[in-house]
Formats: structure tokens, sequence, C-alpha cells
């Protein structure tokens, strides 16, 4: 089991830093500072899907925007047999920079981009899944694999996500809210980076506030629009809807400091692949510290079950404007 490493994103931790030390605006707000964390779905082949993370149910006011910039690196392993054939994938997936934007058009109503820049660790990576006949399944493996060709996977922008908030109902102490979003591939289909489908999400948000503990749950459901393209035609693979879920609590230690933990998970979206068929569900836990006008933050987390990544690490910078 490797251990993520940190190479492809040190760029992010230096532009995290020298925001902070350069901001004199006003502190980040409260809701901010008991947001959950952004740390993707990046277990095995879910990590080329848009599967929502958990989100607070808070939405900007009017005018307001919001920018965080964040990275992470995740690695999954596994080796088996399916097929009656070996299998083996031992992956590390690095999202080298996500810039996220939010704006509030209305009070209650937010609208949100995200663009991606991501890739997998080319030349340490094996997706060795194999069919009945023994051939390569995964899009250009087989060609690695008989060490005819490369993988020719890259480093770069892979999808943009659109999304829009509604407030469903508001109290001092509880929100309530709706999110719809959809992903729009953008990668090589060699890269991985993307399954080259339009993935659609709905779901609800739910937040609560108790003294300096917040509550965060949020459930709902998925489905990929259009052909995949991280498999062979011959393999004929067709993914499937998923739901997702998680819940997590914030404790805010100081106005400037808070720390959570959070529990995440989705059903699976590979049922035609016997060896990648089942459920992650991880748990995350992460630290957020105001410098200036930014929240940084630390995640990291680990899988609960075996379709679930090993380990993720995550850095993250938000600010509100």
């Amino acid at each position: 089991m490797r251990i993520p490493r940190f190479a492809p994103w040190p760029c992010l931790v230096a532009l995290a830093a020298g925001c902070a030390s350069g901001a004199t605006d006003l502190p980040p707000p409260p809701d901010l500072m008991r947001a959950p964390f952004s740390a993707p779905h990046s277990s095995f082949f879910h990590s080329a899907l848009e599967i929502p993370v958990l989100e607070s149910a808070h939405t900007l006011g009017e005018g307001q925007t919001q920018l965080q910039l964040r990275g992470s690196s995740a690695t999954s392993t596994d080796s088996g047999t399916a097929d009656g054939q070996p299998q083996d994938f031992d992956g590390r997936f690095d999202e080298v920079l996500v810039t996220d934007m939010a704006w509030g058009a209305v009070d209650g109503l937010e609208f949100g981009a995200r663009a991606t820049i991501s890739g997998w660790a080319e030349h340490v990576d094996s997706f060795a899944l194999l069919d009945a006949d023994g051939s390569a399944i995964v899009t250009g493996e087989q060609e690695l694999i008989s060490g005819l060709g490369a993988s020719e996977r890259h480093l770069g922008l892979s999808e943009l996500v659109f999304d829009a908030r509604q407030t469903l109902d508001s109290s001092p102490d509880a929100e309530w809210a709706g999110l719809i979003s959809l992903k729009i591939p953008v990668a090589s289909k060699r890269d991985l980076t993307n399954a080259g489908t339009y993935d659609f999400n709905a779901g609800l948000l739910r937040s609560s506030v108790s003294g300096n503990r917040t509550l965060h749950a949020n459930l709902g459901a998925g489905v990929p629009l259009g052909e995949e393209t991280l498999f062979v035609d011959e393999a004929d693979v067709d993914l499937h809807p998923w739901i997702y879920a998680g819940v997590g609590s914030n404790w805010l230690l100081r106005e400037d400091l808070s720390w959570g933990l959070q529990l995440e998970g989705n059903t699976g979206a590979f049922g035609d692949v016997e060896f990648l068929d089942g459920s992650p569900l991880t748990l995350l836990g992460g630290l957020r510290k105001a410098a200036g006008s930014w929240a940084l933050e630390l995640e990291a987390g680990t899988g609960l079950t075996g379709q679930s990544y090993d380990w993720l690490v995550g850095l993250g910078a938000t600010r509100r404007y």
C-alpha cells in the first residue's frame, strides 16, 4: 500500500501561504469556519465521476462570492481474481489544482463553477483488469501490459462542474437546501481522469448548529449520461447510477480554528466489472485555521470498505468576498 505523495501539488501550498500572508481584510465568517471539508471521492475509478462531497446547506448572500483553491492525493490498491484471471489495481490519483467559485445571485440562491486539473501517477500506476480471455479492459492498458506502448495518460484539465444551490428552509439553528450539479468531461479518454460521461446529481443538504458544534448531512443521487470511455468497447461496460450520502460534525475551537470528522459513501457505479463492484465508504478528519481573510484547511482520510481508497490527503484555501 503506497502512502500518497505530495510532489504534484506543492504549488497549492505555496499559493495558499502567499494568499494568507497578504490578506488584510475581515476574517472568514463563522459559517465558513464551520463548513465540512471538501475532500473528493477518489476511490478507484469513482475518481473519474462527479460524486458530490459533503457540503454545508448555507448559501451565500446576494452579491457575495467565494473562491476555493485545493488539491488532494489518494491511493487505491487491490488485487485478486475475477473471471478466472488475476486482477490488479494500484493507482494514485492527484487533483493538482481545483478552482471552485461560488456566487450568491439573490439571498437563498447560489451558483457555482469548478475546474479541475488532475492526473494519475502514470509511471507507477497499474490498472491490470482482465476479461475472461486475459485481455485488458481499461482503455490504453493493453499496450502497457504487452510492452508495445505507453499508457499516454497525462496531467491536465479533466472536468468542468456547474451547480446551483437553493435554500429550502432556514432558521437561526438549522438550514435545508437543494443542490443540483452537472459535470462536463474535458480530458482525453486515455487520461482516465473522467469517465467520458456528463454526470448529473441532485440532492438535499442539511446543517444545524448547537453551541460550538455544527452537524451536516447530505443525501442525493447521480446518473452518468452518455457513453463511458474508461473501458474498451469490447468489455461492454455500462456505468450505473449512484446514491451518495454523507454526515459530519464540525467543532469550532476558537473563532479562527475548527476541526471536524465526516463519513461519506456512495453506491458503486461499476457493477458490470466484478473486480470493481462495491460501495466506497470513507472516514475523513480535518483542521481549518483562519489566516487573515483566508481559511486554510488540511484533511486526511482512509477507506472503510474494499472499494474505498486506502489513504487521502488534501489541502485547501478559501476566501469569501
